[in-house]
């Protein structure tokens, strides 16, 4: 594909700090022009872009980055100014301009903070250099979908999910411990465990550990290379797996466990961050929604793992499973463009100080007038991420663009000021606090019930958790993005899993109570038609909430709630086994709970859904009066 020039910048002069941005070859014209000598702050462009820029940045398809040193994708927000708000009067056009600038006025659609862009409409430079929205929208145009990287980052979800939740259909606690053939498929058997140690082994001792590195790994996400952090992640938890077939104790399985759990704590944030910079505002919650499809697919390759384990044993298989897992860390390298850390340092910590340094970096202007140079920035509804409305643009929260150094309690702290933010965060706990415990518990309760079907529940449950599960998924996202584009409200991303955790809870006990295998697998196929389509909406709800450069650190918040979810699988193994493992109390324990938690999950999502429509009547009601 030619690459289609983006921008060009010239370098500053040895008197001067000044350059100046004119986009391609095309001459927009602006209304309104008017001739100002106004003051100017200026941010340099990383030494490492500097070194082989060639004063022509290229597009890169599909992302928010162009083209930088040895192929590598930079993100356009580097040619912000300092403090990341819109630069307001930056020359676009195709000569050059002298500090005296001509000051487009958006040909009476845009306002003071927008130059002009492709065929006379406004073009807002903080929505193309990713501050709001990605590229393609800030030019009036669709951005290609992000097909490659997507199937990438789905690819290694799905070996992610079915590493995980492999340990769950390895076991059997109906089988006979002293039966050889017992130990060699089951690894409950081989290792002598009960109920009670498993829902430890499937539940905290995984989420322990990765609920807090959770958080942790998505502010490394924020400040490294993420396709390294998603690489590297596959590679260590593929290794945990390998060494999950190799252990000789219980406590050995469990310390593969949890670096299992560790490893795959990088996952997400690193896959929804590279998700957020790829996908257009417009079609996030579909990608979210593809990608966490992964998790259906992963759970059908596990409960497929029956039938391999029944061929070649469980430590086998577990090999097997890693061994994939293995490759699948390369295909990063092939596919997802390298990208830096999304926040640089501002310009009041590096700003070119001396002569040499203004004439060996190239810098962005932003102009802002004398008397609005120290106020505009702050107090200016136009200039928080918020308030960005019309073409190209798309809500973001309240919260301010952090820099990457700046204390880490105070981005927490930011983060969970939005009251959004925290209520779809409490939802979330409920909604994992139910799918966990499906998980641990669907395989023996169906083993339990239904000792004569496992081999065919393996294969009909592949099929519910892959095929209706990864439907409801995508689905899901899709009526998300619907709902939203209808209503020009985030409150709709929020409806969705109200819904859907409501309905689920009398579905899931009524699988529980099933009088056959085949009504108790039909209720669980419309039990995940209906039940799982709550993920993708929920990060692109969460998303919304949030400036891009902490999507990372959110995603890990998001990752810490599953501590709370695993914490129900643990309670139910213990009561379980205090009610002597029969069937009997493995249905009413689970039912009962599992449904419980479904209908909390869909409370607190509605109350979130109802705060973000507050929020939004609220700032409909400023803007009016202001």
């Amino acid at each position: 594909m030619q690459r289609r020039p983006l921008a060009v910048i010239q370098r500053p002069r040895r008197d001067t700090a000044a350059a100046f941005l004119t986009a391609g070859t095309h001459t927009p014209r602006g209304r309104g022009r008017q001739r100002q000598r106004e003051k100017t702050s200026f941010r340099p462009i990383p030494k490492e872009v500097d070194e082989s820029f060639d004063n022509n940045l290229h597009l890169l398809p599909g992302s928010q980055n162009f083209e930088g040193p040895r192929g590598a994708a930079w993100p356009l927000s580097v040619l912000l100014p300092a403090g990341g708000s819109n630069p307001k009067g930056v020359c676009l056009g195709s000569s050059k301009r002298d500090l005296e600038s001509d000051v487009g006025e958006g040909n009476g659609k845009g306002n003071g903070e927008d130059g002009v862009g492709e065929g006379g409409e406004s073009f807002n430079l903080e929505a193309a250099a990713g501050g709001s929205a990605t590229n393609g929208e800030a030019l009036g145009v669709e951005s290609p979908f992000p097909f490659a990287v997507l199937g990438t980052l789905l690819l290694i979800y799905v070996n992610n999910q079915w590493s995980r939740t492999l340990l769950s259909y390895l076991v059997d606690f109906q089988a006979d411990p002293l039966d050889v053939r017992s130990k060699f498929e089951f690894m409950n058997v081989d290792l002598s465990f009960d109920a009670s140690a498993y829902s430890l082994l499937a539940s905290i001792v995984f989420s322990l550990l990765y609920a807090f590195t959770g958080v942790f790994a998505g502010r490394v996400v924020d400040t490294r290379e993420k396709r390294n952090v998603a690489a590297w992640s596959c590679g260590l938890w593929s290794v945990a797996t390998f060494l999950q077939g190799a252990s000789q104790s219980f406590e050995q399985l469990a310390a593969a466990r949890v670096l299992q759990g560790v490893a795959q704590a990088f996952c997400a944030p690193a896959a929804y961050s590279i998700l957020a910079d790829a996908a257009s505002a417009s079609r996030r919650a579909t990608a979210n929604s593809l990608y966490s499809s992964g998790v259906y697919l992963g759970q059908a390759l596990a409960s497929l793992s029956i039938l391999l384990d029944t061929r070649i044993g469980w430590r086998a298989t577990c090999a097997v499973v890693g061994a994939s897992g293995l490759l699948s860390a390369f295909l990063p390298y092939l596919s997802v463009p390298a990208t830096p850390p999304a926040s640089l340092p501002s310009s009041s910590s590096s700003s070119p100080s001396s002569e040499d340094s203004s004439r060996s970096l190239p810098v962005v202007l932003s102009f802002e007038d004398e008397d609005k140079a120290s106020s505009s920035s702050s107090s200016s509804p136009s200039s928080s991420p918020s308030s960005s409305v019309g073409k190209g643009t798309e809500r973001r929260g309240e919260a301010d663009l952090i820099e990457v150094g700046e204390n880490f309690p105070e981005v927490l702290q930011k983060i969970l000021s939005n009251k959004v933010v925290v209520l779809t965060l409490i939802a979330t706990a409920f909604r994992f606090a139910a799918g966990f415990a499906i998980g641990v518990w669907k395989a023996p309760l169906f083993r339990a019930l239904y000792p004569e079907d496992a081999s065919t529940f393996s294969l009909v449950n592949a099929g519910i958790v892959g095929g209706a599960g990864a439907l409801s998924s995508v689905g899901g996202g899709l009526l998300s993005d619907a709902l939203e584009k209808r209503g020009q409200s985030a409150a709709g991303r929020a409806l969705v899993p109200a819904v859907a955790s409501l309905l689920a809870a009398p579905l899931w006990a009524a699988v529980c109570g099933g009088s056959s295998f085949n009504v108790a697998v039909s209720l669980l196929l419309v039990e995940y038609l209906v039940a799982e389509c709550w993920f993708g909406p929920t990060i692109a709800l969460l998303q919304t909430q949030v400036p891009s450069s902490l999507t990372g650190t959110t995603q890990g918040l998001f990752q810490v709630t599953t501590l709370f979810g695993n914490a129900l699988p643990v309670l139910l193994g213990a009561e379980v086994a205090r009610r002597g493992q029969s069937a009997e109390a493995i249905a009413a324990v689970v039912g009962t709970s599992v449904a419980a938690a479904y209908v909390a999950s869909g409370i607190f999502f509605a109350l979130a859904g109802a705060a973000v429509a507050s929020d939004e009547a609220q700032k409909e009601k400023k803007s009016m009066n202001g």
